[in-house]
């Protein structure tokens, strides 16, 4: 993993942790995460969120809004962890 595929990461689950437990569509988790990313393209992003999700850091919702997120207990380890 490149520094910048984990700072992407990083503000992902920070994001998610800021939101304390309720699903973010991905729309709006993107919008937050460009906000503390630098030049964030829709690629990294994508890219990144892919990666929480294989490796189970995070919960993956479907709805007719669109897939929401929402930080799992082993997002939180791996967020605690590497702060």
């Amino acid at each position: 993993m490149t520094d910048r595929e984990y700072l992407i990461l990083r503000n992902i689950l920070r994001q998610l942790a800021e939101a304390d437990g309720l699903l973010l569509l991905a729309l709006h988790l993107k919008q937050d995460v460009e906000m503390a990313t630098p030049r964030l393209t829709s690629t990294e992003f994508d890219d990144a969120l892919a990666s929480a999700d294989s490796q189970r850091l995070v919960t993956t919702v479907s709805s007719t809004r669109g897939t929401k997120y929402r930080l799992n207990d082993a997002g939180r380890a791996w967020l605690s962890e590497n702060r």
